[in-house]
């Protein structure tokens, strides 16, 4: 049904609404690099569809598996960007590099944890990519993750290693940055992995805070519960402790 509707020109604009998140991320970065990416070699173009045999033929052919184009971006992290797990295992077998990182320091798992395909964030760490990767400015896939409410490739992140209190360099943790945009499962599973709740920013801003100025019924419901849970554990471990 969603494709029939979004095969007409007339409706192509209304098929955000219908599409699932991963899906629409994706589209919308690959219309970013159509307008973007000169100086895309043929892998890249390979790579960006998905096209396995394709990046075999390139790859005999004697291109450049870590080749980039004039957005920093290497055929992984296009095959990230658009979630094409098969691709990206193909490339790594092939000897690309897992922790590429763009002119933002972004690598292809950072891609992937945005856009939320899950299935490409397990083949890039399975590859070899770094979980906790930090860009320039201390992010890591799972702050990408947890900004975009990607549940599936949170659970993804965390399965294999990912940090839940790291923190960028104004210290904000992935926990702050799925509260400030209103994530409540993101929040919640975060904060079950051991993310901080009161862990402040460079301006003084928890996860607590920020999830109360939003005023987010369902998250306060959510986190209410999860502090009363919290301290009776705590209670019963002997910690005796009655404030998180």
């Amino acid at each position: 049904m969603e494709d029939a509707i979004c095969a007409n020109e007339v409706t192509q604009a209304f098929c955000g609404f219908l599409m699932p998140p991963a899906r629409l991320a994706a589209q919308f970065f690959a219309l970013a690099y159509i307008f973007a990416a000169a100086n895309a070699s043929p892998l890249h173009s390979a790579a960006e569809r998905g096209d396995v045999a394709a990046i075999e033929r390139r790859l005999a052919k004697g291109d450049d598996i870590d080749g980039v184009d004039s957005d920093v971006y290497t055929p992984l992290h296009l095959a990230a960007g658009m979630g094409h797990a098969a691709a990206i295992r193909t490339l790594l077998a092939a000897g690309a590099y897992a922790d590429a990182a763009d002119d933002g320091g972004e690598t292809a798992l950072h891609l992937a944890a945005h856009v939320g395909h899950a299935a490409a964030v397990e083949a890039l760490v399975d590859g070899g990519a770094k979980v906790n990767a930090r860009a320039t400015a201390g992010y890591t896939p799972l702050h990408m993750a947890a900004g975009g409410g990607r549940d599936g490739a949170i659970a993804a992140l965390l399965a294999r290693g990912a940090n839940p209190r790291a923190a960028t360099d104004v210290r904000a943790t992935p926990l702050h940055w799925a509260a400030h945009h209103g994530h409540a499962a993101a929040f919640m599973t975060l904060l079950n992995a051991g993310a901080e709740l009161r862990a402040a920013d460079a301006e003084g801003e928890t996860p607590m805070s920020l999830a109360t100025a939003r005023g987010d019924v369902e998250l306060l419901k959510q986190l209410q519960t999860w502090v009363r849970a919290e301290l009776e554990r705590r209670r019963a471990d002997g910690g005796g402790r009655d404030e998180l």
